[in-house]
């Protein structure tokens, strides 16, 4: 069994969120997926915790690669809207996304089945129940509930994140983030008082 590690994202604002419904991930797969802005100071809590992960995943898997090259992690610097041409925009400093995903479907025991939705919360931790939004828009504020793990697939290898559930703290007013298009992962944060993660 792969080594997890709990974490719960500070509040921060989302790029995309596809909570509500799965969608088709860039490998073909129906996932539910999310990225998050965050502050900096955080990657380096959860690069931390990704070491640790990574030396964990070594010592039991002598197959596991030895070298950090060419290892996946679930973060990135944030950037400004891209251009009229397309182009990225620039670094935000301090800024950086964390994507997190669930496969919608999961093979147990030989068969595929439909795994369980992501965790959806309120402002108070009470549960949102399905049918109530109809979209979450970028620049929601909100915190995730994550598990990081190490992974080891063929040629891939690095620390992804698996969503757990998601605490929504204000809907954005519309969608005027523009975060970078779908950055593809191959595969202890803020806890205020005022319930949910």
């Amino acid at each position: 069994m792969t080594a997890r590690q709990r974490i719960i994202t500070p509040v921060g604002r989302t790029a995309w969120c596809h909570v509500l419904n799965p969608r088709e991930s860039l490998g073909g797969k129906m996932v539910w997926d999310v990225a998050l802005e965050i502050d900096e100071q955080y990657i380096k809590q959860y690069s931390a915790i990704a070491r640790e992960l990574i030396e964990t995943a070594r010592s039991g898997d002598p197959n596991f690669p030895r070298a950090d090259n060419g290892f996946t992690y679930p973060w990135m610097e944030s950037r400004g809207p891209k251009d009229e041409a397309g182009n990225l925009g620039d670094i935000i400093p301090g800024k950086w996304l964390i994507k997190a995903k669930r496969n919608a479907v999961r093979t147990r025991g030989g068969t595929q089945e439909r795994n369980t939705a992501p965790i959806l919360q309120d402002g108070l931790g009470q549960p949102i129940k399905p049918g109530t939004l109809e979209s979450i828009p970028p620049s929601t504020e909100a915190r995730l509930m994550l598990d990081l793990f190490a992974y080891h697939q063929g040629v891939n290898a690095g620390v992804s994140a698996g969503l757990v559930g998601m605490q929504i703290k204000k809907l954005g007013a519309t969608d005027t983030f523009d975060p970078l298009e779908g950055f593809d992962a191959v595969e202890n944060g803020d806890n205020d008082d005022h319930g949910g993660f």
